[in-house]
């Protein structure tokens, strides 16, 4: 009599690696990635130095966290990561050193941290979302990770202030660049920036795949009254044309263009009023701004929001004044909800935008064009309404989430049937 084996098929165990402090696109998309995983075939695995609350959510997912707040070194001293230009030694007061030395002790430290980490758990491929000038491919490398991926979800174009310029940095771009077996951008610009900023060669492009964000439509649809959600909002009911954006109160957003456009479009949209989800920086910054244009009684701060939805769904328009961007969630979502969008042509926000069509794109920092785009939506409903539809179409069609999770898994399911490249 012949025995009968049962045979399962292999479940593979992925690892995720993310140092965000907080909600934003690196940690949407991770999420993303990972509620979308057939956990019959995977088993997710995720890697952080230090536990932040958002990994609650992960937590929900069923996702095992490998998280540890420090790290204990061979001393039994407390290790920490730190790119600061100051050390600190046992018995001895904070000392300064130049930034180089600091920062290449940084680097150092990181690696080994980081090298702690991910010996933690043995995995069949570790997924990163930091890519670029970063420490953690190499580290996956050095202790044996079997297949590396890594997402580009920035460009060089984040450099607003020149922050990561300098031979050492080009040098560690390029040593992360080699310790990865396969790079997914999240658009076709982002890809091309970083293919000729680092000097990328087509066998090496071979290794690059084009995998855009995305997005649940079903979840964002307009579903209750505009004027009972701003109610709820503690905003005018319908007397007033919204007109709203998501992000972070920083540079690299553009909102002191938005405001500085506001008396003009004023003028044309007297019941205009801004709203702007998210914190940051700038925001004092941004508030005397205002005020020193006279149109503080049209701007509305609302800070960090939770519901995205809801705050989609109470706007006439999106806006995304941004000097830089890959491929931001908040358009997706704002085409998702059907509304009409004015952005600026930067990163891969024109592979999303049809100009015209979908809606309207400007240069970044061009105030003249962007209120221009905004009075032409303000003063025409039905324009609105048209790009509205067109633009959720495009979503459905070309940025979805499941989408975006059935690519990746691809690249995993094609990377875990070869021989790993080293």
């Amino acid at each position: 009599m012949k025995a009968i084996g049962i045979f399962m098929e292999k479940k593979y165990i992925i690892g995720f690696h993310d140092e965000s402090k907080g909600l934003g696109g690196t940690t949407r998309y991770l999420l993303e990635l990972v509620d979308g995983l057939n956990r019959d075939k995977y088993y997710p695995v995720f890697f952080s130095t230090k536990s932040f609350p958002w990994h609650q959510l992960l937590k929900d997912s069923d996702v095992e966290l490998i998280t540890p707040d420090t790290i204990m070194d061979s001393l039994g001293e407390v290790t920490k990561i730190n790119h600061s230009a100051t050390i600190t030694r046992k018995r001895l007061s904070w000392v300064k050193i130049p930034h180089l030395v600091a920062w290449t002790l940084g680097m150092f430290k990181e690696k080994y941290v980081l090298e702690e980490l991910f010996n933690r758990k043995t995995v069949d491929l570790l997924h990163t979302n930091h890519a670029g000038a970063e420490i953690a491919p190499i580290a996956m490398r050095r202790v044996g990770v079997p297949r590396i991926v890594a997402t580009w979800h920035v460009d060089s174009t984040y450099d607003l202030d020149g922050n990561f310029q300098g031979k050492h940095y080009r040098y560690l771009e390029r040593q992360c660049m080699n310790s990865i077996d396969h790079v997914i951008s999240v658009s076709e610009a982002t890809k091309n920036d970083w293919v000729n900023r680092c000097g990328l060669n087509e066998e090496y492009e071979k290794r690059i795949s084009v995998v855009y964000n995305g997005v649940d439509v079903d979840a964002f649809t307009q579903e209750r009254e505009k004027s009972k959600i701003r109610l709820a909002f503690g905003l005018p009911g319908n007397d007033k044309f919204i007109l709203g954006s998501l992000g972070r109160l920083d540079k690299a957003k553009g909102f002191m263009y938005l405001i500085e456009a506001l008396p003009k479009i004023r003028l044309h949209i007297p019941n205009i009023l801004v709203v702007i989800a998210g914190s940051g920086p700038l925001k004092e910054e941004l508030i005397e701004q205002a005020q020193r244009l006279g149109v503080a009684d049209c701007l509305i701060f609302l800070g960090f929001v939770r519901d995205t939805h809801a705050f989609l769904e109470m706007l006439d328009v999106y806006v995304q004044p941004s000097l830089c961007e890959a491929h931001p969630f908040g358009t997706l979502e704002a085409g998702a909800m059907g509304l009409p969008i004015v952005a600026s042509a930067v990163g891969g926000i024109p592979e999303t935008i049809v100009d015209g069509e979908t809606g309207f794109l400007v240069p970044a920092k061009n105030v003249a064009s962007l209120a221009e785009k905004i009075c032409i939506l303000g003063q025409n409903s039905s324009l609105c309404q048209s790009m509205g539809e067109k633009g959720r179409k495009r979503i459905q069609e070309k940025f979805t989430s499941q989408k975006m999770v059935n690519e990746t898994v691809e690249i995993y399911e094609r990377l875990l049937m070869e021989k790993p490249y080293r």
